[in-house]
C-alpha cells in the first residue's frame, strides 16, 4: 500500500482545490487503520502537518476531526508518544 498510496495522497494533499485536500482529510481515519500506528510518523504526519496549516479552514478542521478519531481509535500510547510534539509545533504557529 504505501508504495503507491502514500505517494498518491502526498500528489492530493497539495492539490490547489480546497475540496479535494478536505477530502482526502475525511479519509485519513481509514487510511491510518490500513497502515496502522507504526505508519504514522513517517507516513502520514507529515500530510498532516501540512492539513493543519492549510490556509483553508475546511481542511484544517477536518484534519483535527480526523486526528480525534485516529487518536480515539490507536490509543493512549499513540497519543503520548504522537500528540505532545504535533501540539508544541502548533503552538509555535
Amino acid at each position: 500500500y504505501t508504495g503507491t498510496l502514500l505517494p498518491a495522497m502526498e500528489r492530493l494533499s497539495e492539490d490547489g482545490q480546497w475540496r479535494v485536500r478536505e477530502g482526502l482529510v475525511d479519509h485519513l481515519p481509514s487510511v491510518a487503520r490500513l497502515l496502522g500506528p507504526e505508519r504514522w510518523a513517517d507516513g502520514l504526519l507529515p500530510m498532516v502537518r501540512s492539513w493543519l496549516d492549510d490556509p483553508v479552514s475546511a481542511v484544517r478542521e477536518a484534519a483535527v476531526r480526523a486526528i480525534v478519531t485516529v487518536a480515539g481509535e490507536f490509543g493512549p500510547a499513540f497519543c503520548q508518544a504522537q500528540l505532545p510534539g504535533l501540539l508544541a509545533e502548533l503552538s509555535q504557529r
